[in-house]
């Protein structure tokens, strides 16, 4: 319990700071929320990977974009890319669990009250939903995207233990990897002829209390992964 107290006063300074990166968030939240809500129908009907990748975006890059950019991961040196919460961290007496449980409250606190104020706001706004999902789907519906921002979002607190790698291989890495997130939206619909998020409604309204279990769980055991990770490779990471 201590290390959580200890990791929750260290976070506090970086989410204090980053507070006023909050208002143009919350204001593109609602406008990408009205534009999903309004063609939410035609999705549904005809499938447009537009919608998955928009949505996809806000539980996954959107936290890690907003942040102010003196916290932003960037170059240490030639050879070296870190978080700079991590470096001076380093630099003090902390132990390892507790830096790491201060990076990813720093995450869940940013992300989540944005994420569930979108999906608070998207059903009320949204009639091509009611047809589909009743209240207790949308619930279901609304865990397993949460949960599948804390899975796959984890992979960014996780990154700011670093990496060594030069500046243009690092941009080299960051263009491959969008052309394989938009690649595997673009074969999901057509392999299967829908989009991720339009399985996840169905998930939702069919099996709403199975897929919420097992995306808790899957954010659970995301959560251990990508915690043992950045353990793992801080110990790697020369610091100094």
């Amino acid at each position: 319990m201590a290390d959580w107290k200890e990791a929750w006063r260290l976070a506090k300074f970086e989410i204090k700071a980053s507070k006023w990166t909050f208002p143009p968030p919350f204001i593109l939240i609602i406008l990408v929320g009205m534009g999903i809500a309004s063609s939410m129908g035609e999705y549904l009907n005809n499938g447009v990977v537009v919608q998955d990748l928009v949505f996809t975006l806000i539980f996954t890059f959107m936290p890690a974009w907003i942040r102010p950019k003196d916290f932003q991961m960037k170059a240490i040196n030639e050879t070296m890319v870190a978080g700079p919460s991590v470096m001076m961290l380093k630099m003090i007496p902390v132990q390892e669990d507790v830096l790491i449980k201060s990076r990813f409250f720093v995450y869940y606190v940013l992300a989540m009250p944005l994420q569930v104020i979108f999906l608070i706001m998207l059903y009320p706004i949204t009639p091509a939903l009611w047809d589909v999902l009743a209240l207790g789907g949308y619930i279901a519906f609304s865990v397993i995207w949460l949960a599948f921002s804390i899975y796959f979002g984890s992979i960014f607190p996780a990154s700011e233990a670093g990496d060594t790698t030069k500046k243009f291989f690092d941009v080299w890495y960051s263009v491959i990897f969008l052309i394989c997130y938009l690649g595997i939206l673009t074969a999901i619909h057509l392999i299967t002829g829908q989009g991720i998020l339009y399985w996840t409604i169905i998930a939702a309204q069919k099996w709403p209390l199975l897929s919420s279990v097992i995306s808790i769980l899957l954010a659970f055991v995301g959560v251990k992964y990508w915690a043992h990770y950045m353990k793992k490779h801080m110990r790697k990471m020369d610091y100094l």
